[in-house]
């Protein structure tokens, strides 16, 4: 899955159009090859662009609860909150995105991109109560 999600990255990051939506003939597409710059068996750059992608989403840091920084209130009930990370709170995503392209010319392109991504929430261990463990699962993430 890696070394599709990274082939696909490399044509996407490389400037080249090999699914573009251009129209036939000079209208959709630049005039020759050679002023656009070709990627594929000398055709030319399409003015139009639409790329999509749908994979793992890995959560990398941040913090999901800060314990360290309860309000001395809650710690005088005998209250304990722990640190959780992100990493720790949440199952490895999806996300998926979808976007597309207009060529101005060979050096200026208009983009438009959106994405949605999710991920479930574990069962993690908030903090303690004396001697009892607080126990909670966390809501979905959604973004």
């Amino acid at each position: 899955m890696r070394v599709l999600l990274l082939g696909v990255a490399t044509i996407a990051l490389s400037g080249c159009s090999w699914i573009g939506i251009g129209g036939h003939g000079h209208h959709g597409q630049y005039k020759s090859a050679k002023q656009a710059g070709c990627c594929v068996g000398g055709k030319t750059l399409s003015r139009w662009n639409m790329e999509a992608g749908v994979g793992p989403e890995f959560t990398t840091g941040g913090d999901a609860i800060t314990g360290s920084d309860i309000h001395p209130g809650v710690a005088a009930l005998g209250l304990g909150v722990n640190n959780v990370t992100m990493k720790d709170a949440y199952k490895t995503g999806v996300r998926a995105e979808l976007g597309g392209s207009y060529a101005l010319n060979p050096n200026r392109k208009l983009t438009m991109q959106g994405f949605y991504s999710e991920a479930q929430g574990e069962d993690i261990a908030w903090g303690r109560q004396g001697v009892n463990t607080l126990r909670g699962k966390m809501n979905d993430y959604k973004s």
